[in-house]
C-alpha cells in the first residue's frame, strides 16, 4: 500500500557526508512506489542538483563552527503549511537536534509515529569541538532524550545501536543498514583509464586511498605517522585523500614534517562516481582506520569494486569483516597499522582474494535496504495505530 513518507535532516545538499547520502537514497527509491518528501534547513545556499523527490528547506539561522553549519530552525509558516497539506504517514528523523524535535513535535501533533535513525559518533564530535566533559555531557543526555520520546529507533549496524546504549539508551534498537548504489561496471577498464589520467595515478606503486571527509576525527593523523613508518623499509607507494575538509593543511604539515608529503595527494571531492569507482579499481588498498564512523559507504563502495580495505580492530566500521578473509584489521595505533600495511604489500595475492570476498560478503544494495525499511514502516504504522495512543 502506497504510503507517504517525510523524512528529515539538519543537513543536506550542497553539504555532502554519508548521512546525507543515506538520506537521497531513502527518498529517491522510496518516492518510486510511494510519495516522500525531505526537510531539511535553508542554507540560502543554490543546489546545483535535481532530486526525484520534494524537498522542503526549512528557515533556519544557521551558524557555523569548525567549517560545519549548524542549523536552528525557526518559524515557517510555508513549511508547516507544507506538512499539513501532505499529511504524512510516517515521519523517519535522522538527526536528534532542533530540527528533529521540530519533526517529533509535528509527528505528535498530526497522530503519526515519528522513527529515529541514529547515525553518528554525536559525543566525540561535541568533545572536538567544545573541549568540555560538562557540556558533552549534557549533549549527550538530550540526545537519548530524543530517542526516548521516539515511536521506534534505528541504528546503521549493531556496533552502532551498542554506542547509542553506552549514551544511557535502554530501549530496544533495529538494524536497518546503509546500503550502496555502486555496482562492479562493466567498463571497469574505461573507468580505470580516465581515472588514472586524471589524477596521474601510477599502476607500479601501491596506491592507498581514503574518501570521506577530511577531518582529524577520522584518524586521518593515524594514517599519515602508519605511512611515515612504512616509509623506512618501503617507499613504493602513493596515498590518496579523496575528500574535503577542514584538517587537509594540517595533515599536509604533518606529512612534510615527517618527510612523506612526496608520497601524498589531496585530490579534493570526485563526484564522478565512473571516476571513483575507476579510483578504486587502480588502487591496492583502501585505508580507512576511521573509528568515528559508523556504517561507511565508501568502504562499500570499495568492497563492491574488489578492493580491500584496512580497517581498525572494534571500529564500528569494521563490523562484517574478518581478518585475511574479507579485509584487513589492526590496532588503533601507527606501529601495528604499519606492519599490517607491509604484510599487504608483500602479499599482493592474499591481497587481491580478500578484495573478492569482501565483494560477496559486505555491500547491500540500496534496494534490498529500501524494502527492509518499507516493511519496517508497515509494522510501526500497524502498531502504532492499534494502540491506544492518541
Amino acid at each position: 500500500m502506497s504510503k507517504k513518507i517525510l523524512e528529515v535532516i539538519d543537513a543536506f545538499y550542497p553539504q555532502v557526508d554519508g548521512v546525507v547520502k543515506v538520506v537521497n537514497n531513502y527518498a529517491t527509491l522510496m518516492n518510486e512506489e510511494n510519495e516522500c518528501a525531505v526537510i531539511c534547513p535553508d542554507y540560502k545556499i543554490p543546489v546545483d542538483r535535481e532530486f526525484k523527490y520534494k524537498v522542503v528547506h526549512k528557515k533556519s539561522l544557521c551558524f557555523k563552527v569548525h567549517d560545519i553549519i549548524f542549523p536552528f530552525p525557526v518559524h515557517c509558516r510555508k513549511t508547516n503549511k507544507f506538512i499539513k497539506e501532505f499529511k504524512p504517514d510516517v515521519i523517519h528523523v535522522h538527526s536528534p537536534f532542533f530540527i528533529g524535535h521540530y519533526a517529533l513535535k509535528k509527528a505528535r501533533k498530526m497522530h503519526v509515529p515519528c522513527i529515529a535513525t541514529f547515525h553518528s559518533q554525536f559525543k566525540r564530535d561535541v568533545m572536538e569541538i567544545t573541549h568540555s566533559k560538562l557540556i558533552t555531557k549534557f549533549v549527550v543526555w538530550y540526545i537519548v532524550r530524543f530517542f526516548n520520546k521516539c515511536d521506534e529507533v534505528w541504528a546503521v549496524s549493531k556496533a552502532t545501536a551498542n554506542t547509542l546504549k553506552s549514551y544511557g539508551y535502554k530501549k530496544e534498537i533495529f538494524v536497518v543498514k546503509n546500503g550502496t548504489e555502486f555496482v562492479y561496471p562493466k567498463d571497469m577498464d574505461e573507468c580505470k583509464k580516465k581515472a588514472q589520467e586524471m589524477f596521474k595515478i601510477d599502476t607500479n606503486k601501491k596506491n592507498l586511498v581514503f574518501v570521506g571527509q577530511i577531518r582529524a576525527v577520522k584518524n586521518l593523523p593515524l594514517i599519515i605517522d602508519s605511512l611515515a613508518e612504512v616509509s623506512k623499509k618501503y617507499t613504493n607507494f602513493h596515498m590518496y585523500f579523496i575528500g574535503e575538509g577542514p584538517d587537509q593543511k594540517s595533515l599536509e604539515k604533518r606529512a612534510k614534517s615527517l618527510g612523506i608529503l612526496e608520497y601524498i595527494t589531496f585530490t579534493g571531492r570526485i563526484n564522478d562516481p565512473k571516476i571513483l569507482q575507476g579510483f578504486y579499481g587502480s588502487s591496492d588498498l583502501m585505508f580507512f582506520p576511521s573509528v568515528y564512523d559508523n556504517n561507511s559507504i565508501a568502504v562499500m563502495e570499495a568492497c563492491v569494486c574488489e578492493l580491500p580495505s584496512l580497517l581498525t580492530e572494534g571500529a564500528n566500521t569494521a563490523e562484517g569483516f574478518i581478518d585475511g578473509e574479507n579485509g584487513f584489521l589492526a590496532k588503533e595505533n601507527f606501529q601495528s597499522m604499519a606492519e599490517k600495511l607491509l604484510y599487504i604489500f608483500e602479499n599482493p595475492e592474499k591481497s587481491r582474494e580478500c578484495g573478492k570476498r569482501a565483494a560477496k560478503t559486505i555491500p547491500f544494495r540500496w534496494e534490498d535496504i529500501i524494502g527492509e525499511a518499507l516493511d519496517r514502516y508497515d509494522l510501526v504504522l500497524k502498531n502504532y495505530h492499534s494502540s491506544d495512543r492518541k
